[in-house]
């Protein structure tokens, strides 16, 4: 078995130099850091290839293969995964985020009430992350919520409320603190 793995690891090795070369490509924004976004993604392609390099010159002697329903469930997360991707922008982020977390959740623990739990928990917490700390334009629902659902938008009008005036909080405390050390005289 040492030829596949050594096999897939070339195969490796070329997806992530294609994926490289793609992420050279990304158009630089006029104002952007200093990395610029080309820099987590070619990072991500150089690990990818040092992990196939790994392969190549150092294969198991005799892979353990995962019995068919751990393959399946690898198989239906990565489906469910593409599935995520894709319903992203009809949906937005909160109700794809929801279900895939709470689908893998009862993957790894059968029990679907702590899963939908988690879900919830899942996405209010990423999206809040993502869109009030990271400053990411994140749309909590897709348009389709203006028509089936409209009072879900008042969700999304309450967790910007209640982020903004954490934030603030959170920064009125931080100065004054600030201000204490600032006035305390020097020993």
């Amino acid at each position: 078995m040492r030829i596949s793995d050594r096999i897939f690891g070339a195969v490796v090795i070329l997806s992530s130099g294609v994926y490289v070369m793609a992420a050279r490509g990304i158009q630089k924004p006029f104002f952007a850091d200093p990395l610029g976004p080309q820099a987590f993604p070619i990072g991500v392609g150089i690990v990818a290839a040092i992990c196939g390099l790994v392969m190549v010159f150092s294969p198991d002697e005799e892979p353990e293969w995962p019995e068919m329903r751990s393959f399946l469930a690898l198989v239906g997360s990565t489906a469910l995964l593409v599935a995520y991707a894709y319903a992203l922008k009809p949906l937005g982020f909160l109700v794809p985020t929801l279900i895939a977390s709470a689908v893998i959740a009862w993957q790894i623990t059968p029990q679907p009430l702590r899963s939908v739990v988690y879900g919830i928990g899942i996405s209010l917490v990423l999206f809040i992350l993502f869109k009030h700390f990271l400053n990411l334009s994140l749309k909590g629902f897709g348009p389709w919520v203006e028509t089936y659902a409209p009072p879900l938008l008042y969700l999304e009008v309450a967790i910007d409320w209640v982020v903004g005036h954490f934030k603030s909080a959170v920064l009125s405390v931080v100065s004054f603190i600030a201000g204490l050390f600032a006035s305390a005289p020097a020993s």
